[in-house]
């Protein structure tokens, strides 16, 4: 799911089992500093969240390009 996401095991692991086991919060926070897939590992989540099959779905599309007002940066 998160492939892309380095460094990030403990992050990446909590959002993963709340997707498993269908145990979702009502808002996620991403901080830390600058530089650390912070954007990527929300827009990631976000798309998962969305349902899009792949970063080529419009859903995707949309997420990526900040234009889908469910998400906001």
């Amino acid at each position: 799911m998160f492939q892309n996401i380095l460094g990030q095991t403990y992050a990446v692991r909590v959002l993963e089992n709340a997707l498993q086991h269908d145990r979702l919060a009502g808002s996620y926070l991403f901080v830390g500093p600058d530089g650390v897939g912070k954007a990527t590992a929300a827009r990631q989540f976000a798309k998962l969240l969305c349902g899009a099959s792949a970063d080529t779905d419009p859903m995707a599309r949309a997420i990526d390009a900040g234009t889908l007002p469910d998400v906001r940066s």
